[in-house]
């Protein structure tokens, strides 16, 4: 049987942070620790006056969304776990992790505490300061996995994907050019590396038709984005609640990431995965 979703996560903390970059310690940052699956409490900072940050980001014509928690990462932080325990033994160890568009890298941090090497990148000066300096927040037990951060323009083609074995892109196709820039990238990792893909994005997002007519034209296999449902701790973290806890998941998994298991036995028809993101279905 699948195992038991953890706890509520204790209260966020907040608190201006002295030693750091002079852009962030004019903010102040919430901390919450979040229960990724039992045993495992990621910490994600996110600074609380959000309209302080929008207001900063466009007067220097900086992306202003990396600074916050949103539901597409904490549901491939989620998957990336479900990958790990039916899949891979319980662990990512061995495996190169590439998350696009970092932002507070829930995704980034989840897979580091399974084991894997992981670039968080990212393009905003304010994220990537944050970034930093929650990677010395985290409380995890070391299992071997690596943390690192690197400035990455997703839509410079001129500039190589750094190598990986997973790619995980979390709500980058609002756009359709930012779409057919994440579409690129995703067929870069794919054709080069054999990589598997993580690609969450809510629903209505206007750039989903045009990157998945993209990966049709490549020949990525993929099934399309389908409905997670994220766990009901999580509602408390959005300003709209129960409401925006639903996003979209797209994957693509090589055989070569398979430990002996078949994916599709194993994640639709066979053992649950550690949450209720199981409970999936696919968009019409």
């Amino acid at each position: 049987p699948p195992a038991a979703a953890p706890a509520a996560p204790p209260p966020p903390r907040g608190g201006r942070i002295e030693d750091c970059p002079t852009a962030l310690h004019e903010h102040e940052v919430v901390w919450h620790d979040l229960p990724i699956k039992p045993g495992l409490l990621v910490r994600s900072g996110a600074i609380r006056d959000q309209e302080a940050v929008l207001q900063e980001c466009e007067a220097k014509g900086n992306d202003p969304f990396g600074t916050r928690i949103w539901p597409s990462g904490l549901a491939a932080a989620i998957d990336l776990c479900d990958v790990a325990n039916v899949l891979r033994d319980g662990a990512l160890a061995g495996l190169e992790v590439i998350e696009l568009g970092a932002g507070c890298a829930v995704p980034s941090f989840t897979a580091t505490a399974l084991g894997a090497s992981v670039t968080a990148t990212d393009l905003a000066p304010l994220t990537c300061e944050l970034l930093e300096v929650a990677a010395g927040q985290q409380t995890y037990e070391d299992n071997g996995g690596s943390f690192a951060t690197r400035e990455l323009d997703v839509c410079d083609d001129d500039t190589a994907l750094p190598r990986c074995d997973i790619l995980v892109c979390c709500d980058m196709l609002y756009h359709g050019w930012m779409a057919e820039a994440v579409a690129r990238r995703c067929i870069e990792a794919y054709e080069r590396d054999n990589a598997g893909l993580i690609i969450t994005s809510p629903p209505g997002r206007i750039g989903e038709g045009r990157f998945l007519s993209l990966l049709d034209k490549a020949g990525v296999p993929h099934s399309g984005f389908e409905d997670a449902i994220l766990p009901a701790w999580a509602d408390k973290l959005w300003p709209n609640g129960a409401d925006e806890s639903v996003t979209g998941i797209l994957r693509v998994l090589p055989p070569r990431l398979h430990l002996g298991v078949d994916q599709e036995e194993i994640l639709y028809h066979g053992r649950a995965p550690l949450y209720k993101s199981a409970r999936r279905k696919k968009r019409h």
